[in-house]
């Protein structure tokens, strides 16, 4: 028992002490307030319903007894001090303090309180030790998990650059850290920014029934991402304000925590089976801090994929620019020179985009642009690689042309044939564009491996074909069987 602090020092002792009508005087001036008891059983009692910093026994009440009552006494109360008078005899073994009689009652109760003060001076002693070894085990457990967070810091950055990796990375430092066996990474999905979607998991093969997307604002992942908070559930049941299903697990404790960074809500982390009992709240904050990290890290990842898309595409049309067109065309070649396949590049020039310029303005001009490469976008294949070149000018690379059924080699010029059709009779209209406003292309194809085994060797021939069909009259296509100028 760990004695309190009390507002005054009230001391033990036996009411036949031969010393307390002596006591009785000094005491007050002492600071001391005495508690007279029938007997040291009676004491013992007293001490077993409070604290008291100090009992006054005398020899007389230990004779026979000694290390009997001595041992009550300090399973009683182990702070509190035994003091004991001696008359005669030997002086007992255990107590705290033993006054020889006759003896002043000012020197007793100076004695007794000196005990008393090395006592306390003891205890605090001890309890600093404890303290200091609890925040030992602290400080060394946050090491170890600053440690850890700066692993997971360290293998997220590595990775921000690589959309998939980092989603790997981000389940693999989870569900160490918070060592679950259930994980799962929810982002909002782009197209559809009220929802969210399960783009990651550990612990099953596939997302919960009904849990791969969540609305913003349903359940616990949509709630969490509704509040931006984080929401920590110890025990079944224990889930306010949630709203449409919850999944069930085997675990009575999951965690939810939100994906917040610059400024925008990125998607939510949910965490459950874990390993070591329920979630806590240092669980809580440590593994919110972690999610602070993953959301900056996916934060970047993100402006780094933007980057990427906008150094790729044109930022007029969306299209991809001509610098991704000299790589794809590269690649395509080397691809099909592997596996032994023909393809068709085809280079377009609007028909003549400057007069209508110089007659309805450049917006105009720039929102013709944009439809006319929309209008293309929506009649190519998916497989298709579709580029502005720059100013008016296009191309097209059309992979695995194959072969016609007849035997000979499909060049894709009447894909940008029907292309040429499509475009001359689609009337464009809107963005300043003036009514009865129609545009037409001229194109020349390139056929590899017939008009070349070289990527700028391709263009070259492409181009020189479009430029013929500019001679022929503009408004049509010059395919690979036109060899002018090879």
């Amino acid at each position: 028992m760990v004695m309190s602090q009390t507002t005054s020092r009230e001391l033990l002792v036996t009411d036949d002490h031969v010393c307390l009508s002596a006591l009785a005087g000094r005491a007050p001036e002492r600071g001391w307030q005495l508690r007279p008891c029938r007997g040291p059983f009676r004491a013992l009692v007293q001490l077993l319903r409070g604290t008291y910093p100090a009992v006054l026994l005398d020899e007389k009440d230990l004779r026979g007894r000694e290390a009997d009552l001595v041992a009550e006494f300090r399973r009683a109360s182990a702070d509190t001090v035994i003091a004991v008078t001696v008359a005669h005899g030997p002086e007992p073994r255990g107590v705290d303090c033993v006054l020889r009689l006759p003896c002043d009652p000012a020197l007793l109760l100076e004695e007794v309180g000196r005990a008393v003060a090395e006592r306390e001076a003891e205890r605090r002693r001890r309890q600093l030790e404890t303290e200091a070894e609890r925040l030992k085990s602290e400080l060394a457990g946050q090491s170890r998990q600053l440690e850890r967070l700066r692993q997971a810091w360290a293998r997220l950055s590595e990775v921000v650059d690589e959309p998939m990796a980092l989603r790997e990375a981000i389940a693999q430092v989870f569900t160490q850290v918070a060592e679950v066996e259930r994980f799962s990474l929810m982002l909002r999905d782009p197209t559809q920014p009220d929802e969210l979607c399960v783009v990651k998991t550990v612990g099953w093969e596939a997302p919960p029934a009904g849990a791969a997307r969540r609305k913003v604002g349903e359940g616990v992942a949509g709630l969490v991402a509704q509040r931006g908070e984080p929401l920590l559930v110890r025990q079944r049941g224990e889930r306010p304000g949630v709203a449409g299903p919850v999944a069930s697990y085997r675990s009575e404790s999951f965690l939810s925590l939100p994906l917040r960074a610059r400024g925008r809500m990125l998607g939510v982390v949910n965490l459950t089976e874990r390993r070591g009992g329920p979630f806590t709240e240092a669980d809580l904050h440590l593994l919110a801090f972690l999610a602070d990290r993953a959301a900056l890290a996916l934060a970047l990842a993100q402006e780094v994929e933007e980057t990427r898309r906008q150094a790729m595409h044109d930022p007029l049309t969306g299209l991809f620019n001509r610098a991704y067109f000299l790589d794809a065309l590269a690649r395509e070649v080397e691809r099909a020179r592997r596996d032994g396949r023909t393809f068709a590049v085809a280079m377009i020039d609007l028909d003549g985009l400057k007069p209508l310029n110089d007659r309805q303005g450049h917006q105009a001009g720039d929102a013709l642009l944009r439809q006319f490469a929309q209008l293309l976008r929506r009649n190519v294949r998916a497989i298709d690689i579709l580029c502005r070149y720059g100013g008016d000018e296009f191309a097209i690379i059309f992979p695995d042309t194959g072969q016609e059924p007849e035997g000979g080699q499909r060049d894709h010029s009447y894909s940008v044939e029907r292309l040429r059709l499509i475009v001359a009779h689609h009337h464009f209209s809107g963005d300043g564009i003036l009514p009865g406003t129609w545009i037409t292309f001229s194109a020349g194809v390139a056929s590899y491996p017939a008009d070349g085994e070289a990527p700028a060797l391709l263009v070259a021939v492409a181009d020189q074909r479009l430029y013929e069909a500019k001679k022929r009259g503009r408004n049509q296509v010059v395919p690979p069987s036109a060899r002018g100028g090879r």
